[in-house]
């Protein structure tokens, strides 16, 4: 859900050879990057296919960062993607250097992934919901079908996200439909606003006319396609600077990057957004063999079971 030219060498190294990782690599001193009420979405025609999401059961404890819990029978797919591999590179003690404050510990916590990650091993530690990358601009994540089949298997409810690049929105958009195919997945699609790979500077020489049409053709595809409100992903930097800060999107749920400030700020400072619903607050930590990036929900299990319960109706 944001990475930097150095991040990008080491989403590159832990995907081996493919596009660059999920929002959370982005804990590198150089990265420059930074509920609301569910929009009315209009389809402007019928989907391209038909597609379905169901929230899956979840335990009803959430408990400390690494401890079990008692939940129901996982699927026999249910695994851990990472099983058998060498560990990629990543902060093995960033859980702890970045544990959430004492006034935020009891809110539903998750995580988010680019790369094969231990689903089965984070289930049992209580995570309470994951994001997904499906695809980097016209790319497609080579691990998104087996994450996501996994993340299902081991009934933790999921959300896809894209990272966006300077080409055109709708054509993005398809590449996200296509990869969710028949299953939406439990959380809302997400666009990830943050510098694009590969881009000199912090726009891609692109002014925000151009990157708010980019957007808006990416939300029109997808949601003609899913029938649900999607959510932004954003970086603080990037949006100020590419999307100038417009308030176009502040009815939509709104996950919030850490980066550059760690500080969690109870109001969004740019956008109009009146609160973020997620809030990713350290990236690239290597837990259960692989490497993830943390996430807090914006209220504690039973806030997020209801707002799921909302987001499949």
């Amino acid at each position: 859900m944001r990475l930097s030219a150095a991040l990008f060498t080491l989403a590159i190294a832990c995907n081996d050879g493919s596009e660059p990782s999920a929002p959370a690599q982005r804990a590198s001193a150089e990265a420059q990057a930074s509920s609301a009420p569910r929009p009315d979405v209009t389809a402007s025609s019928e989907p391209t296919a038909a597609l379905r999401g169901g929230a899956p059961e979840r335990a009803s404890a959430a408990p400390e960062e690494g401890d079990a819990r008692g939940v129901e029978t996982p699927d026999p797919a249910c695994v851990d993607l990472t099983a058998g591999k060498v560990p990629p590179r990543g902060d093995a003690d960033a859980a702890t250097k970045y544990r959430p404050p004492a006034r935020l510990q009891g809110r539903a916590r998750g995580f988010d992934t680019s790369t094969p990650a231990p689903f089965k091993s984070l289930r049992e530690a209580g995570f309470d919901f994951g994001f997904v990358q499906a695809g980097i601009g016209l790319k497609k994540n080579d691990d998104f079908e087996k994450n996501w089949a996994a993340a299902r298997a081991c009934k933790i409810p999921r959300g896809a996200y894209q990272f966006i690049s300077a080409t055109d929105g709708a054509a993005q958009g398809r590449v996200m439909v296509d990869a969710l195919g028949g299953d939406i997945g439990e959380l809302p699609p997400t666009l990830d606003l943050e510098k694009p790979p590969k881009c000199e500077d912090e726009c891609c020489g692109d002014p925000c006319g151009v990157w708010t049409a980019r957007v808006d053709a990416w939300l029109e595809t997808v949601e003609r396609a899913t029938r649900r409100p999607s959510m932004i992903y954003m970086v603080e930097p990037f949006f100020a600077q590419c999307l100038c800060a417009t308030p176009k999107y502040k009815d939509r749920a709104l996950w919030l990057a850490a980066w550059p400030r760690f500080d969690f700020p109870e109001k969004p400072r740019l956008g109009g957004f009146g609160a973020w619903t997620f809030y990713q607050y350290e990236g690239n930590v290597r837990r259960y063999g692989g490497v993830i990036d943390l996430n807090l929900f914006s209220g504690d299990e039973a806030a997020f079971k209801e707002w799921l319960a909302r987001q499949s109706r």
